[in-house]
């Protein structure tokens, strides 16, 4: 598991290695996913039943059958309520 986890983290760095301001990266654990930073620590709280990785400051995430966009606090800023989602 935590091969897989560290070969994601290096993936993720090198596909948004572009963009400066991602540092936060999606991570599944028991079921449920939330973000970690490059250290792997935990910095939003696995809640979301889907979750995308942050572009322009937010993040798309599903909570249930909907999508929203979360800030990098991990407060909702687009209230899941769409049945799909893109980024910005």
């Amino acid at each position: 598991m935590l091969k897989v986890m560290l070969l994601f983290l290096v993936f993720q760095k090198v596909l948004y290695a572009d963009e400066k301001k991602v540092a936060f990266f999606p991570v599944k654990i028991e079921g449920k996913w939330g973000y970690i930073d490059g250290n792997g620590k935990i910095v939003i709280s696995p809640y979301f039943d889907a979750a995308m990785p942050f572009y322009e400051g937010m993040a798309m995430v599903k909570i249930g059958k909907k999508w929203g966009y979360i800030d990098r606090n991990g407060k909702l800023v687009v209230p899941a309520q769409f049945d799909g989602a893109m980024r910005f």
